[in-house]
């Protein structure tokens, strides 16, 4: 799909925001793999990376590892100065740590890669993931925008499949322990200062992906209602989460899938890869849409 709009529109430039994440990962290989199916020179793939206040040593050290071990050159944007006169400018102290500061630092790091991409005659792929997309887990004008996104139909969960299997190939086998690095470090957005270490895990402010991708499955594939899904969910992770935990995230689950559909009704296209669409024409929720009637029949 992203060799059919490269090809479409005539471009051989792309331009990737590489964070040493789990989605940036998947979405670094999805255009290697692209270019070098189409016969494209790698020196086409723009690779930066923008560290900001909470940016860790570790996934910096793997964005430069994944970098070199695919032969890509990895241009470095420090922009921790850029967002702090950002916040100084709307009367943010610039060192609280809040939401202003964390969103921020994501439309910043978008606006240098869209207005790179604007300078260079290149897209820029956007990384957000099907688990990300459901529940709104992005920035507004920051890392919810792209010229072009390829993982927007991947669950967390999948991708975490998907990945290994994919370094198994004679192209990738350079980055398999790389890829083994950043699949045993936790999904964090790193947007809190914090000394160098990961300090947020998405999981801890969220819930479990394994449990949110279920409630996405059940929701949009199975349109199961609530009590079902409160019911297999006991089944499936007997053990593993109470009714009472899986009651509370499936309230979380409702409320940040129908909060989010602001951002899913302006996401960009992406590709089709899955049974499961958010995006697009694919309007799984209305923007106006109450998590009432999900909540009345929860319980």
């Amino acid at each position: 799909s992203l060799a059919n709009r490269l090809r479409n529109i005539r471009c051989k430039d792309i331009i990737l925001n590489l964070s040493g994440g789990l989605d940036s990962t998947m979405a670094l290989l999805v255009c290697v793999n692209t270019f070098d199916m189409m016969g494209y020179d790698r020196k086409g793939l723009r690779i930066l990376t923008q560290p900001g206040f909470g940016t860790s040593h570790t996934t910096k050290g793997l964005a430069f590892e994944l970098c070199e071990n695919l032969g890509l050159e990895l241009k470095l944007v420090a922009i921790t100065e850029t967002c702090r006169a950002a916040l100084l400018s709307i009367g943010h102290d610039g060192v609280t740590p809040d939401v202003t500061m964390e969103n921020v630092q994501a439309r910043t790091r978008t606006m240098n890669a869209l207005n790179m991409a604007n300078h260079l005659g290149a897209i820029m792929v956007g990384t957000g993931d099907l688990s990300e997309v459901a529940l709104g887990f992005s920035t507004f004008g920051g890392d919810q925008l792209a010229s072009y996104n390829v993982n927007c139909c991947v669950s967390k969960t999948v991708m975490r499949t998907m990945l290994p299997y994919i370094t198994e190939s004679e192209r990738f086998e350079c980055v398999r322990e790389t890829v083994d690095k950043i699949l045993n470090i936790p999904v964090s957005p790193e947007l809190i200062p914090h000394g160098g270490e990961i300090l947020q895990k998405t999981e801890d402010i969220l819930a479990p992906y394994k449990l949110i991708d279920f409630f996405i499955y059940c929701t949009v594939v199975t349109k199961i209602p609530p009590k079902g899904i409160v019911f297999w969910a006991e089944q499936v992770f007997k053990g593993e989460f109470t009714k009472e935990y899986i009651c509370e995230k499936l309230k979380m689950f409702y409320r940040k899938f129908a909060v989010g559909q602001f951002k899913r009704s302006c996401s960009p296209e992406c590709a089709d890869l899955t049974h499961i669409s958010l995006v697009g024409d694919a309007k799984a929720f209305a923007s106006d849409g109450s998590t009432d009637v999900f909540a009345k029949n929860l319980l």
